[in-house]
């Protein structure tokens, strides 16, 4: 009998084969959000595809239940053909997932879903529709997948995965382009399958870190040479880690794991690749990449008083955003943090209720645009921070539109952001460029008065 295992192809719903393929690059407010994989895997003796969901608990919605909340959700995975035209096979299920406090509700800590295919060689389409039970409405991923024979003379490297445990647990595999700081543990793993048909190969996993912009955007009225230079710089990756592994007795299954160090928040990349043995320069016989950014643990969300204060950017002076940021100590930090908004708005449930409308518009805005850097900090995450969201959206392939009025000859009115795909070497994440002009500054300005006299309650 001929087993069957998943070959390292992946999709998504505009673009099946890039990188991002069936994971959430934005989250859409009031959707189902999930990440999806596909793994090749041979579980006591049986090749087949080992499928994995995550589904934050924020994305669902949650009703009280006994002594916690409760949440249900419904999955519909359909196996297609090559190009999506011709079901194959259909899996139905339905979840229910359940929390004890209603903050837990509103965490990005996934709900794991696994399931278990049985396939035969061949291409395929995996279509994933996620149902809230709730609200009644749903999100598609899509990954274009390849399986081969097991015993052929093909050899196959999996996809990377990446891995993490917290608090005792167990691994678990993260799904997300955003991997939580502060994990116990991190490591990625892959499977080469059908190896023993090569000579010597060594497996080298590279665990690089690229040079991105972090700076917040600047108002929409002001251009500089260097912003037009941020973004990620694929092309100055620095080298944190190289693991080689010399694999001398070759079999049809081979399982590697490698350990990664603790990492600080930036746009990172685990590229592994099979070569023959001391033959590190020459095209590698098989590869495959995983990038991934890692952000603060409780992202989205906004909890530390260093992110409260840099975020203050927006609507601080910059001898004001100085001088919080100059304070020696925490406890002074926190006295100048207050005594700013102290200072826009005597009345302290006004300027309560302010501070609260500005942050929740941040981590808003960290869950609508974050790309390669916090949502907050990029052109969209700025304008809809400042002026709240535009009265329509205009979304083409290469651009959206935001329009604020409907007088389509007042430009102060409309921002046009262009899209920009940050490719280089399989790298991903798509961020959109705001198109400058001088006449913006009246707007803007306009716009810091209200927020400064808390006229935007």
């Amino acid at each position: 009998m001929t087993t069957v295992l998943l070959g390292g192809g992946c999709s998504s719903t505009a673009h099946l084969n890039t990188p991002h393929a069936g994971r959430t690059l934005i989250y859409e407010p009031g959707l189902p959000n999930f990440d999806m994989e596909a793994h090749a895997t041979v579980r006591h003796g049986q090749a087949g595809i080992d499928l994995y969901l995550g589904i934050p608990h924020a994305s669902l919605i949650f009703l009280p239940h006994e002594d916690g909340y409760e949440a249900r959700f419904e999955t519909l995975v359909r196996l297609m053909d090559r190009k999506g035209k011709m079901l194959l096979a259909e899996y139905a299920d339905a979840d229910t997932t359940r929390v004890p406090t209603y903050a837990a509700t509103q965490d990005f800590v996934p709900v794991l879903k696994q399931k278990r295919l049985e396939v035969a060689p061949g291409e395929y389409l995996l279509d994933v529709v996620l149902t809230d039970v709730e609200s009644k409405k749903h999100v598609r991923r899509r990954q274009r997948v390849e399986v081969v024979a097991v015993g052929t003379a093909r050899p196959v490297l999996s996809r990377v995965r990446v891995e993490g445990k917290r608090g005792g647990t167990a691994f678990a595999p993260i799904l997300s382009l955003h991997v939580p700081a502060g994990l116990d543990s991190l490591r990625s793993a892959v499977e080469l399958y059908n190896a023993h048909h090569l000579d010597q190969v060594q497996v080298a996993m590279h665990l690089l870190r690229f040079p991105s912009d972090t700076a917040a955007a600047e108002p929409p009225y002001l251009f500089t040479v260097a912003r037009a230079f941020g973004r990620v710089r694929y092309s100055r990756a620095d080298t944190l880690q190289v693991s080689h592994r010399r694999l001398h007795e070759l079999d049809q299954k081979i399982l590697l794991e490698f350990d990664l160090p603790t990492l600080t928040q930036g746009i990172y990349r685990v590229d592994v690749r099979v070569t023959k043995t001391d033959a590190d320069d020459e095209e590698p016989l098989l590869l495959q990449r995983r990038d991934f950014a890692v952000r603060s643990a409780t992202f989205p969300h906004i909890t530390t008083l260093d992110e409260m204060v840099r975020a203050l950017v927006y609507i601080a002076r910059e001898s004001e955003h100085e001088h919080i940021q100059a304070a020696d100590t925490p406890e002074e930090k926190k006295r100048r943090f207050d005594a700013f908004w102290a200072t826009l708005i005597p009345d302290r449930t006004r300027a309560a209720n302010l501070l609260k409308l500005y942050y929740s518009r941040v981590e808003e805005a960290n869950l609508r645009y974050t790309s390669y850097k916090e949502g907050w900090k990029t052109d969209r995450g700025m304008i809809y921070i400042l002026f709240g969201s535009p009265i329509f959206i205009d979304t083409q392939l290469e651009h959206e539109v935001w329009r604020y009025g409907y007088d389509d000859r007042d430009g102060r009115r409309v921002f046009v952001f262009n899209r920009r795909w940050l490719y280089a070497s399989n790298g991903m994440f798509e961020t959109f460029l705001l198109e400058r002009e001088p006449f913006y500054e009246t707007a803007w300005r306009r716009a810091l008065r209200r927020w400064r006299r808390g006229e935007v309650l």
